[in-house]
């Protein structure tokens, strides 16, 4: 038959009149019909014609992965799954992922209006890193190289003791089983069973398997605000053949803030002569770098911080050289963070004027000695 080629402006509508057929059955049927006088238009039950809005579906990136972002000592630690090679596009439902994106950024200092959930703005995000299939498409510098070998592939659980032989009893029950979830051996978390479970469907080619990849920042610096995100770009096919590169996906739609923190000291190799305030003096200039801009839950935006904390739970008393309690301040060091940030606002809700502070750390474990220092506060 003959076609129409038509072209819409973003954001015009086009219309598509569905029931031609039956339209023109009724026109030629007319006659026996006795309808009398008429014209086509009489015969078409759309207004004007126009029945059905046409919303086209077009070709878009990949959905981004699964991510999880951990902060440490000048380090950030970013893992993700393969969700976005698995997801078929959702024009042509092919596979045509090619490669993933790392992003950064930083220098934000929380314009009004916005927070860690709104994110930062477009201008901040620079790419990190890029990897893609070897293919013949892009740099072709192949992500899925272990991540021992300089790759991004990562094996997780890596402490788990006999976890290839638990892996071989999770493909064993899922041959048989392939639509029920394995049991959880008792002496396993959750989330143990869960990775294990993925794994082992990964290496059978079940649906619901995954991969797992790692990438470290080390370019980074305790304190200051940062925000990750790791998304997906697909290649155009020409005959199932990967011929260039397609859709990229973006860096704010998958997106986390984490701030890096000095690791918490062990009890094996504790010092509490390691424990200290930075910045110190703590002056407008020295608290620039990491200060916010003040919002309802944070009314100063600045802070300073107690790093090398010990690794259990701690209680900070900030006190003048006259004596007088300041505030008190509690923190958790058994999960390895080891930095206490503190707004320089007193117990009683005043910002603190300029002079010399007393701090004592006193760990609640007897294996930590307690910390006395001081600090200075330049308004």
């Amino acid at each position: 038959g003959d076609f129409d080629n038509l072209s819409a402006s973003r954001g015009e509508v086009i219309w598509i009149n569905a029931d031609c057929g039956r339209e023109l059955e009724l026109w030629n049927d007319r006659i026996r019909c006795s309808v009398g006088d008429a014209d086509f238009s009489d015969f078409q039950t759309g207004v004007d014609g126009k029945e059905t809005q046409v919303h086209w579906l077009v070709g878009t990136a990949p959905p981004p992965p699964h991510m999880r972002i951990i902060p440490g000592n000048h380090r950030v630690t970013i893992f993700w799954d393969n969700f976005s090679e698995t997801t078929p596009d959702p024009s042509t439902q092919e596979l045509d992922f090619e490669g993933y994106r790392i992003w950064r950024a930083d220098n934000w200092h929380r314009p009004q209006g916005t927070s860690v959930l709104t994110g930062p703005p477009r201008a901040l995000w620079q790419l990190v890193e890029e990897r893609d299939l070897p293919n013949g498409v892009c740099a072709d510098e192949d992500f899925r190289l272990p991540f021992a070998e300089g790759g991004w592939e990562y094996e997780p659980l890596p402490n788990l003791q006999g976890k290839e032989e638990y892996i071989s009893m999770f493909e064993e029950a899922l041959w048989y089983f392939p639509l029920d979830s394995v049991p959880c051996p008792p002496h396993l978390a959750d989330t143990d069973c869960d990775t294990l479970e993925a794994l082992a469907r990964s290496r059978l080619g079940y649906e619901g398997g995954k991969r797992y990849y790692k990438f470290v920042d080390y370019n980074v610096h305790n304190g200051m605000h940062y925000f990750y995100s790791v998304t997906a770009f697909d290649h155009t096919l020409s005959r199932e053949v990967p011929v260039r590169p397609g859709k990229y996906g973006d860096p704010a739609s998958n997106f986390q803030y984490v701030v890096p923190v000095s690791d918490a000291q062990a009890s094996s190799a504790y010092d509490e002569k390691e424990i200290y305030v930075v910045p110190n003096p703590a002056t407008a200039e020295s608290m620039a770098p990491w200060m916010l801009q003040p919002n309802m839950e944070d009314p100063t935006g600045i802070k300073i911080e107690f790093r090398n904390m010990p690794a259990c739970f701690s209680t900070v008393r900030v006190y003048t050289l006259a004596g007088d309690l300041v505030t008190v301040l509690g923190h958790d060091g058994s999960g390895g963070n080891g930095s206490l940030p503190w707004d320089l606002v007193s117990r009683n809700g005043q910002n603190v004027t300029s002079g010399i502070y007393i701090y004592s750390v006193e760990p609640v474990n007897g294996a930590f000695a307690k910390k006395i220092g001081k600090f200075v506060i330049i308004r």
